[in-house]
């Protein structure tokens, strides 16, 4: 059962978005994870987006600092479900390129990925 509570066995825990942002401050990402240390979870993963609003290099920047975020708050995954923006496509398949690191790992909803960019695996 590992480290979750004998009335609740589980280990880790999801956090959803606006959780922990890339605009999130040190303590903003502590005071989740110490609330899930608490209970006895661990953070394994970290629901967030992209922010290609004000163009690729800044959407690059800030998913680059959601994910030094979220290594912060101790998770090994970042998913995200992509855009419905047709507009966005090229760019957001470049920020994923881009701003990739070994720390997370960053997941792409299946379906975002199937009917936006078939090729994608």
């Amino acid at each position: 059962m590992g480290g979750g509570r004998a009335d609740r066995p589980y280990t880790d825990v999801a956090m959803f978005g606006g959780v922990v942002k890339s605009t999130s401050s040190p303590e903003e990402v502590a005071q989740p994870r110490a609330s899930a240390t608490a209970s006895g979870l661990k953070p394994s993963m970290l629901l967030g987006g992209t922010n290609l609003g004000e163009g690729l290099e800044h959407g690059v920047d800030d998913y680059k600092r959601l994910i030094d975020n979220a290594a912060e708050l101790g998770t090994k995954w970042l998913l995200h479900c992509g855009t419905g923006n047709e507009a966005l496509y090229t760019d957001y398949f470049e920020l994923m390129r881009r701003a990739t690191c070994a720390q997370v790992g960053c997941l792409l909803y299946h379906e975002t990925a199937r009917r936006h960019q078939p090729d994608c695996r």
